[in-house]
């Protein structure tokens, strides 16, 4: 990862789009530090997949020990085959 300046970014801006849309990250520092950085779409679009994965991975850790139904048992307590169930769903139109 490439770390320039600001100033550099906006007077060699073209270069360092083409080098980011290639694959390359850039940090632009500012004088703020209020950094950012620049990624492809492609890896903020990865990035953002395990992101939601980490965060579904957690809730269903959160909800394993909640005294929650697994769906076939609550099914089969309701005295439903899973069959019926998929009959069922076949027949209902979602607008």
């Amino acid at each position: 990862m490439q770390h320039i300046s600001y100033t550099d970014f906006k007077e060699n801006m073209d270069t360092y789009m083409d080098q980011i849309a290639e694959g390359d990250m850039v940090t632009v520092r500012r004088e703020d530090n209020a950094n950012v950085v620049l990624l492809p779409e492609t890896k903020y679009d990865a990035l953002m997949e395990i992101v939601e994965d980490v965060l579904l991975l957690s809730k269903a850790e959160r909800r394993k020990n909640s005294g929650t139904t697994d769906f076939s048992d609550f099914v089969r307590e309701q005295r439903y085959s899973m069959d019926e169930i998929e009959k069922l769903t076949e027949s209902v139109e979602i607008e």
